[in-house]
């Protein structure tokens, strides 16, 4: 019951946001499209910004469930990457405006230290989930293995949310297509190269459940990494 009343109110806050900036919104409308009390709403929020990492939280569960199809042999990594990108990043229903809903995710990170921590520490565990889909493809072939999947990892996020912030910047919608040359670009980057050698590092699946504090290869800047792939 607990976890149904949280996704109610989750999913209320979303839709609000890709309709209105959330500094203008309040706790009260939140519950009433839920549905419940404004006081549910405090058994499971201290504010209506600590909805935004729940929100973004949500691509840690897509994933996951993504991981757990490639290891059942039921998509290929590849084609999970692809379904990432095109499928689950950047759906947006008619009507709504994900630059109204990005606008106040941004403000949520850079007005709030508390918020930007969260956020912070559920990326944490999503970077560890995309860790493993990319090792699973380098241990089936299908990416470089020239390169550390926490490496590779890391620069396919960058990637990720480096276009939703310029897609912002530029008041556009991000959308990528699987025909998209963009998309083409992204993958080939990362997808084994017949010149590409003997492997340099060896493609040891990470472990999810590794404490936050570790190096997984990607604190450090990979501007140089990044510039080798392209």
């Amino acid at each position: 019951h607990r976890r149904e009343v949280f996704e109610r109110l989750m999913e209320a806050a979303r839709k609000l946001m890709f309709t209105r900036a959330l500094d203008d919104a309040t706790v009260q409308e939140i519950t009433d499209l839920a549905d419940l009390g404004k006081g549910t709403f405090f058994k499971y929020f201290r504010s209506k910004e600590h909805v935004v990492p729940a929100i973004l939280g949500e691509r840690t569960h897509q994933i996951e469930r993504m991981v757990e199809q490639v290891k059942a042999g039921q998509l290929t990594a590849r084609r999970g990457l692809v379904d990432h990108f095109t499928k689950f990043v950047w759906q947006v229903a008619p009507g709504e405006s994900w630059l109204t809903f990005y606008g106040s995710i941004l403000r949520a990170l850079t007005h709030n230290d508390d918020i930007r921590t969260e956020v912070a520490e559920r990326n944490e565990v999503y970077m560890r989930h995309f860790e493993v889909l990319v090792a699973l493809g380098q241990e089936r072939g299908e990416f470089r293995t020239d390169y550390s999947a926490a490496t590779l990892s890391a620069y396919i996020n960058r990637l990720l949310f480096g276009l939703v912030v310029v897609s912002w910047i530029g008041r556009v919608t991000p959308g990528i297509r699987e025909e998209d040359g963009l998309m083409n670009l992204i993958i080939e980057s990362i997808a084994v190269r017949e010149s590409s050698g003997p492997p340099a590092h060896a493609a040891t699946r990470p472990s999810v459940s590794t404490p936050a504090g570790r190096d997984v290869g990607y604190a450090a800047p990979i501007e140089d990494t990044e510039r080798e792939l392209l």
